[in-house]
């Protein structure tokens, strides 16, 4: 709300909002672009925990072992 105001108000004041508006955009974008390199990252160490737990046989597991896969990771 904060964001669309300072829009109205520049737009009122008589000045353009376009820049104002790129920059929200860019910012935004930015955001965006972090949160999917995140969500990429996780992606990637699921995959490997998924490769792990295929891989590993219960039967080597010992009492100590609350859960390998995770330790693993």
């Amino acid at each position: 709300m904060a964001k669309a105001a300072a829009v109205r108000a520049a737009y009122l004041g008589g000045r353009p909002p376009c820049g104002h508006v790129t920059e929200l955009l860019d910012r935004h974008l930015a955001d965006v672009e972090q949160r999917i390199a995140d969500l990429e990252a996780a992606r990637g160490m699921l995959h490997e925990l998924t490769r792990t737990a295929s891989a590993t046989d219960p039967a080597t597991c010992t009492e100590g072992d609350i859960c390998r896969i995770l330790s693993a990771g």
